[in-house]
């Protein structure tokens, strides 16, 4: 008994408040319910109920699929703001579904139970950002759903784990190059420079062309002096 109570002292100390326990492992038949493909997908149900999916599709993008449990009496709306996560201490994540969307394969889906939502290009040996980046570099990831109801559900999936059933599972490095996440921050920034620069511009479709033109410096080279450079010469330099 004094050994059952010690163990259950050590649980509470390593596993805050809060934080549902979930182990994670790889499901290698899971089938994605809007495309209809068999995928190898690092999955993990915390105490809750609530699950958490994350695969490559056949189209080589990394899909992220978020469930609750089956016996759940909830339902997720089937577009306007279906969830928020938020990895550790990082930026939060929404998924939101616009009525009028398109393609379920290129944007976020919702039906019922679950919601899906394309994660990762995947292109590369790992992503250097966003919220994959994120959930791979976090112990814990907060989710809160909002149900047709406008109620809320709040849960919180342990990450222990997560790192290599999903590098596993994507065949990815679970940990990013550097020198790449530093590079894909400099695209990042300026980019946004460009995005601010063009709409002040009297003539923003000339701005738009001059922008795509000595794009190349930073989508390829990561050459940002080229790229100011290039825009100078263009008539559009850059603060």
């Amino acid at each position: 008994m004094l050994r059952i109570l010690s163990f259950l002292a050590l649980a509470w100390i390593v596993l805050p408040p809060g934080l549902a326990a979930a182990e994670w492992t790889i499901d290698r038949e899971f089938r994605d319910p809007v495309t209809s493909e068999l995928v190898r997908a690092a999955t993990a149900t915390n105490a809750d109920g609530i699950s958490i999916r994350i695969y490559r599709a056949k189209d080589q993008r990394v899909v992220g699929f978020y469930s609750l449990p089956d016996s759940s009496l909830d339902r997720l709306p089937g577009s306007g703001r279906i969830l928020v996560m938020r990895p550790g201490d990082k930026d939060s994540a929404e998924i939101s579904i616009d009525p009028k969307r398109p393609d379920p394969v290129d944007t976020a889906w919702a039906s019922g139970l679950w919601v899906r939502e394309v994660l990762w290009h995947g292109e590369g040996r790992s992503p250097t950002t966003g919220t994959l980046r994120d959930i791979l570099d976090s112990d814990r990831l907060t989710l809160q759903f909002y149900t047709d109801t406008g109620s809320k559900i709040d849960s919180v999936i342990d990450l222990k784990g997560a790192r290599a059933a999903i590098s596993g599972a994507l065949g990815i490095d679970a940990v990013a190059d550097p020198k790449a996440i530093a590079e894909d921050r400099l695209r990042t920034q300026l980019a946004l420079a460009a995005g601010r620069r063009c709409p002040a511009q009297a003539n923003m479709d000339a701005c738009v062309a001059a922008f795509t033109a000595c794009a190349d410096y930073i989508v390829n080279m990561v050459d940002e002096s080229g790229f100011r450079a290039c825009l100078r010469a263009k008539g559009y330099p850059l603060p």
